[in-house]
């Protein structure tokens, strides 16, 4: 029988496994932390984004547009991580992992941290950012093994190379 076991992951993957449960505790901190990070957090916005505004050719990004972009973007290791760890087939799995999450860290907001907001837009721009992260991590498996196959040579479909023939021999 055939199954993903997180020891076996783990023993295979030691180092991306370590990665990941960083990534996934500094993911945990930066949602279920109370209003003190929030704050940092909305200055570190309003900065970046007054930058932005000195040029003309990004005036046009807003406040809002530009957290909502942070909130897909912590989101995209997550999907790529554990896509990586899990393997490409299991992809629609992750990102179905990464909505639950994502449902679970609001609903955990809204229960036990008072100073934090739930908001379902949240839910929606992290469960794409599992989901561009599961794709890419898809992408970036497929053109590894694409660059990593053997090239089939003669030799190994039982093919005699012209240079051998007993004929080349004459």
């Amino acid at each position: 029988m055939r199954g993903w076991h997180t020891h076996i992951v783990i023993r295979r993957h030691p180092v991306l496994s370590v990665f990941t449960g960083v990534y996934l505790g500094g993911l945990a901190w930066m949602t279920l932390t109370p209003l003190p990070f929030e704050t940092k957090r909305a200055t570190i916005v309003e900065i970046a984004v007054a930058g932005l505004h000195r040029y003309p050719i990004t005036n046009w990004v807003t406040t809002g547009g530009f957290e909502l972009a942070i909130k897909v973007a912590i989101f995209v290791p997550f999907g790529l991580l554990l896509v990586l760890l899990a393997g490409r087939r299991r992809w629609l799995l992750v990102a179905f992992v990464g909505v639950l999450t994502s449902c679970w860290i609001e609903l955990a907001q809204s229960i036990w941290i008072p100073s934090r907001a739930a908001e379902a837009r949240d839910v929606l721009a992290n469960s794409a950012g599992a989901l561009i992260g599961a794709l890419l991590a898809v992408a970036v498996i497929s053109l590894v093994n694409r660059r990593s196959k053997p090239q089939v040579s003669a030799v190994s479909r039982g093919l005699t190379p012209v240079s051998q023939s007993p004929a080349s021999r004459l």
